[in-house]
């Protein structure tokens, strides 16, 4: 369930880490059999042009988008619905659904849709 919705634009796409409290890899993220499990992440820094739904008071937020490559490892972007999540670009406009906040960090849900 969304906290909000808004339309944005990517201003900055920053390295990718794992959401381990320090950024590093765990021992053997593979061998995970219970929780904490650990993924990899890229925090995107956007600019919010208007909220559609819900208000928050900032106008910049630093949102978890669940993919990208830490060294070797690597997340895949998902496929919801038929959509393919093929990456965000800087300076692109985005319609997302925010998520409630992990890491500091507004969670980007599994779709985003690029308003023409």
């Amino acid at each position: 369930m969304s906290v909000a919705i808004a339309i944005v634009t990517v201003e900055r796409l920053l390295p990718a880490r794992w959401d381990t409290s320090d950024g590093a890899r765990p021992s053997n993220p593979c061998a995970q059999r219970g929780p904490p499990y650990y993924r990899i992440f890229t925090p995107v820094l956007v600019r919010v042009e208007r909220y559609v739904r819900g208000e928050l008071q900032e106008r910049d937020l630093l949102l978890s988008w669940e993919v990208g490559q830490v060294g070797v490892d690597r997340q895949m972007p998902g496929q919801t619905d038929g959509y393919t999540m093929d990456g965000y670009r800087e300076g692109e406009r985005l319609i997302v659904f925010l998520g409630s906040p992990a890491l500091s960090m507004l969670k980007v849900l599994p779709l985003a849709y690029r308003p023409k």
